[in-house]
């Protein structure tokens, strides 16, 4: 069987706040072809994403189609974690980035992935 990939895309690295209520989507986290989960930092959050990690909350789309979800709190620790990681090797210095990949990082992502694909081939089994 074949794992399939999981790619973080992060969309705001500097947060802006407003007042207006609205959630600032700072990743989404793709897992294969049956799995997006979104991860939102608070609506008056301002600077670094990275300083507003521990306030990130994860989400996910209904399974009835209609709107989003709170991802299962141990999914969301996986995927605040692959974020995180994500933020902090982009933040770095080109030299310094591919230093960082190469290194013992690889232990948390290959942790959170493994649970990530196989929370997202469970879901993707047909029910009973």
């Amino acid at each position: 069987m074949n794992s399939p990939s999981i790619k973080v895309l992060v969309e705001q690295m500097s947060l802006l706040g407003s007042s207006d209520g609205d959630l600032q989507r700072v990743a989404t986290v793709y897992v294969g072809h049956t799995g997006e989960y979104r991860v939102y930092a608070p609506s008056r959050a301002s600077g670094s994403a990275l300083e507003w990690v521990g306030n990130l909350c994860v989400r996910t789309q209904a399974p009835d189609g209609r709107g989003e979800i709170d991802a299962p709190n141990y999914l969301a620790e996986q995927v605040i974690s692959l974020v995180k990681q994500q933020l902090e090797v982009d933040s770095e210095p080109e030299p310094e980035r591919k230093r960082i990949l190469k290194s013992a990082g690889h232990a948390v992502w290959e942790t959170a992935k493994d649970l990530l694909v196989r929370y997202a081939v469970g879901m993707s089994k047909p029910g009973p």
